[in-house]
């Protein structure tokens, strides 16, 4: 039987080959070849923006969209929507579009405040406050969000500024910040409020069923005694 790969990869030979056949498998399984617009080539030499788009078209094919909804709505107006009512109230956020909303950086840096729950150290309004160069600050958030939420540095902070980021790449970057938020909530312990709601409910069904189970021992209560009376009488 032919290998299809090598467990050798000390020479880029092995390694170009081992990279062909995974994109000749995702071929197999359903992803267009016409979709696929970077080569074993690019993928080795690290091509950032060739390999956000691939990964965003990875991303587009295969993700979950359980966390984000319904497919009514495109993926792209979900991403913003989130970020916009996530960032809500804070000061310099106004998420209209990926391609101009972003340029100060500061959407980034209150998504991480958000995440750290307010308490990020320096504060959101003193790194605001501090840090007038967007450049320096949109570095300054990405460096947070590497360190908090496990978010790697994906984009130049320049070219977002600059307004030449190609937006598919700032989607995918944004949808691993909604990632890490939705993975902290899920492993998130109950608050004292929702346990005490949880413990109403409970109450209540119990409540219900006790309820119900008088109910029905009266009934059968009722018709054994009109049974009695019904039943013809026993003489000697």
């Amino acid at each position: 039987e032919e290998k299809l790969y090598s467990k050798t990869t000390k020479l880029k030979v092995y390694k170009v080959n081992n990279t062909f056949v995974a994109l000749n498998h995702l071929i197999a399984n359903g992803v267009k070849q016409s979709l696929i617009t970077i080569s074993a080539e690019n993928l080795l030499d690290k091509h950032l923006t060739l390999l956000l788009g691939f990964c965003w078209m990875l991303f587009r094919r295969f993700h979950s969209t359980d966390s984000l909804g319904e497919e009514k709505e495109r993926f792209e107006d979900k991403i913003l929507k989130w970020v916009r009512e996530t960032t809500k109230g804070y000061d310099g956020c106004d998420i209209q579009s990926f391609r101009e909303s972003f340029k100060n950086g500061l959407p980034f840096l209150a998504l991480v405040d958000k995440y750290e729950d307010g308490k990020l150290n320096p504060g959101y309004s003193k790194v605001k406050e501090t840090t007038t160069d967007p450049v320096a600050l949109m570095d300054q958030a990405f460096d947070l969000a590497e360190k908090k939420l496990k978010v790697p540095k994906l984009l130049s902070a320049k070219d977002v500024v600059d307004g030449n980021a190609d937006e598919r790449s700032l989607m995918l970057y944004l949808s691993l910040y909604f990632h890490a938020f939705t993975e902290k909530r899920e492993h998130q312990p109950q608050g004292p409020d929702s346990t005490q709601q949880r413990i109403a409910e409970i109450e209540k069904l119990l409540e219900d069923y006790a309820e119900k189970l008088a109910k029905s021992e009266k009934q059968y209560e009722e018709t054994t005694t009109d049974n009695s009376k019904q039943a013809p009488g026993i003489t000697d």
